[in-house]
């Protein structure tokens, strides 16, 4: 009986099939010219994919699955762009339901933000999405993270700009980052509380 794969091995297939997955296909207009965006774009890909399937799988399994989200991607796609991370995990949904693959493995409900928080108190690597932006805005907003754990993603992620490119230039892109969070942490606030709660236009 073959082995479950740890997560450190289905992220190394994952990254290996998502490279050679997007090697005839562009980048994204937006981060076309940008490879750390890139780069981050597909460090979030890997981590959506891998939260999508079920620990409790072996290589051949896993080897399978991966092969379903291929051929799924490709039949629907129209364009040579990388698909969005919402294509990838649709599609892996898809993959990992079908009924000889629920034979031998029980699928899990994909959560993108529980598998974060977790991530987060186990103090593991996530994706920038998670420490900025939307994503980090339902982590606080739905109390399965604190200010000060994402505090402490965004001091290293800024040591590590001062490292590349010096203070300044760090300061400048958290500064833009921050701004750009509060924003949307507002726009969340709003959206939740609902019409109710504007003013009469």
């Amino acid at each position: 009986m073959q082995k479950n794969l740890k997560f450190e091995q289905r992220t190394q297939r994952i990254e290996a099939w998502l490279s050679d997955f997007i090697e005839l296909l562009d980048a994204p207009f937006a981060i076309r010219q940008d490879a750390n965006k890139q780069g981050r774009e597909l460090s979030d890909i890997v981590e959506a994919l891998n939260g999508c399937i079920t620990s409790q799988i072996n290589a051949e399994q896993f080897t399978s699955i991966l092969d379903r989200i291929r051929k799924s991607l490709r039949a629907s796609q129209d364009t040579r762009i990388w698909p969005t991370i919402k294509a990838f995990t649709k599609a892996a949904g898809e993959a990992a339901t079908r009924k000889d693959m629920a034979a031998t493995n029980r699928v899990v409900a994909f959560d993108r933000h529980a598998i974060a928080a977790r991530r987060i108190h186990a103090g593991e690597s996530i994706g920038q999405s998670y420490i900025w932006g939307r994503d980090a805005a339902i982590l606080e907003a739905d109390g399965k993270v604190t200010e000060q754990q994402l505090e402490q993603y965004r001091e290293a992620i800024f040591t590590n700009i001062c490292d590349l490119h010096g203070e300044a230039y760090a300061k400048k892109v958290i500064q833009e980052l921050d701004q750009s969070h509060m924003i949307t942490v507002l726009d969340l606030a709003e959206e939740r509380a609902g019409p109710l709660a504007r003013p009469n236009q």
